[in-house]
């Protein structure tokens, strides 16, 4: 018993008082800050656009077994201003052969067009695509872009607008397997 007194008598001493609750303390609504540039500027788009227009006199279907001369047009638009330097580089997708056509650097002046000479060969049965990447140095600044072209062979069948098949799946939800391109 003399035990239990005991520790009756030591809780009771480190038990502190009961103290008022102190008053809550107002709490301000959050408010919104707006750090200068943290937000994306409306005129800034984000990535640079290239100020070009690409046109090609040759798309769609042609004569297979065939070399074809193409001619690609750069033409700067009305926000290419200044000067500087463009590359134009063609190439060839998914069976079309480029059996001529250089890569061109020339001096870039603001409103005349640029004419590129190559000449594509398109097998039979194949459709493919023409690609002309123009990099633009211009004032110092870099920007670049792509234009396909799709080129089929008469009689070929044109490519699949899904690259794979749909199948459903054990659980009943539809699956898409991707399937490799045939070598050709």
């Amino acid at each position: 018993m003399k035990n239990v007194l005991t520790a009756l008598v030591v809780a009771l001493a480190t038990v502190s008082p009961v103290r008022a609750a102190a008053p809550t303390p107002k709490v301000e609504a959050p408010r919104l800050v707006v750090l200068k540039g943290s937000r994306p500027d409306a005129k800034s788009p984000g990535k640079p656009s290239v100020p070009v227009r690409i046109t090609s006199s040759l798309a769609g279907v042609v004569t297979p077994e065939k070399d074809l001369a193409v001619t690609v047009t750069v033409t700067p638009t009305a926000a290419a201003k200044g000067s500087g330097t463009v590359r134009v580089r063609l190439r060839t997708l998914d069976g079309v052969l480029l059996a001529k056509g250089e890569p061109l650097r020339v001096p870039f002046k603001a409103l005349e067009p640029l004419r590129v000479k190559g000449v594509v060969r398109v097998p039979k049965g194949v459709v493919g695509l023409l690609v002309v990447d123009v990099l633009l140095d211009l004032d110092g600044k870099q920007a670049a872009t792509s234009q396909s072209f799709e080129l089929a062979a008469s009689g070929a069948t044109p490519a699949a607008t899904t690259p794979g098949r749909l199948v459903t799946g054990s659980d009943g939800q539809e699956v898409l397997v991707l399937e490799p391109n045939a070598k050709r």
